[in-house]
């Protein structure tokens, strides 16, 4: 008999890809906004206790450095208090809990990678809040997968990410302004979930990992790479992050790898696979 996943925010590009990884060993209940309201997280008890999962999947984080600057409020309810009452309700059920975490939570000053043994120092509302669930989670619940994930590219039912965003702007015709001064680990969702997946198939130990592609890149050669590699003939120009409307601080340099596993496929190698996996659908 399969073990049973709940899958809090399934309609996000995570949610897609953990939801397709899992479903090969898993009983999948996968569940969207439509079902709960992470603002009230109380309500996210009820579907635990209906469910009654194994694991228990929280791909549910509100957004965006300006968003969350813009709604402070609702920021933390969603991205600390909702994490802090999933850890109580998946202790009270016996359950594992696999929460999504991100690079936010740095402020870029390193200038190197950063790793599982880095000190967080979130330099917005945004990455205080994701921290502050992860610290709920570490504080309530032993038995948690807390996974850092950096900006993602893959299948997805929304179309305001900006990867697919930019590559659908470049299919039109529109020429691209990206900013060359904010640097990532550009990843595949689908990778990210098949390594999530591993981790806990093989009951690695419980705690925090780091999982991204290999390497780095500016927003800039993450979009000029696939917009060369789709045969899309834009221009594709350099800008800086300040030349957009912003209002929370920018941590722009937050590169990740992982001193706890064997580092994933390079996002260059990913990014074609996904590039293809467009043309199929032909969304290219």
């Amino acid at each position: 008999m399969k073990k049973t996943l709940l899958l809090l925010g399934a309609s996000g590009k995570m949610g897609t890809a953990l939801g397709e990884v899992f479903a090969s060993d898993y009983e999948v209940i996968p569940k969207t906004s439509a079902d709960f309201d992470a603002a009230n997280p109380e309500g996210a008890s009820a579907l635990i206790e209906e469910a009654k999962p194994n694991l228990i999947v929280n791909a549910v984080a509100l957004l965006g450095i300006d968003r969350c600057d813009r709604e402070a409020d609702r920021a933390f309810k969603i991205n600390t208090l909702f994490p802090k009452i999933l850890a109580q309700s998946a202790k009270q059920h016996g359950a594992c809990l696999i929460h999504l975490s991100t690079a936010a939570v740095f402020d870029g000053k390193k200038n190197d990678y950063y790793n599982e043994n880095d000190m967080p120092s979130p330099l917005n509302i945004y990455g205080a809040t994701k921290l502050a669930g992860d610290s709920m989670i570490r504080a309530h619940l032993k038995e948690h997968y807390i996974f850092r994930i950096p900006i993602v590219f893959g299948p997805s039912t929304k179309e305001d990410q900006f990867t697919e965003k930019m590559l659908m702007k470049a299919k039109a015709g529109e020429t691209l302004k990206v900013a060359d001064d904010v640097y990532d680990s550009p990843s595949y969702s689908l990778d990210v979930a098949a390594e999530m997946k591993r981790i806990v198939d093989l009951e690695s130990p419980f705690g925090l990992y780091h999982v991204t592609n290999r390497g780095k890149a500016s927003l800039y050669e993450l979009i000029s790479y696939m917009v060369k590699k789709a045969g899309l003939n834009v221009p594709v120009e350099r800008a800086s992050y300040r030349q957009f409307t912003f209002v929370g601080l920018k941590n722009t340099n937050t590169p990740m790898t992982t001193g706890k596993l064997k580092p994933l496929r390079s996002w260059q190698r990913a990014a074609d696979d996904f590039l293809e996996l467009l043309r199929s659908k032909n969304r290219l």
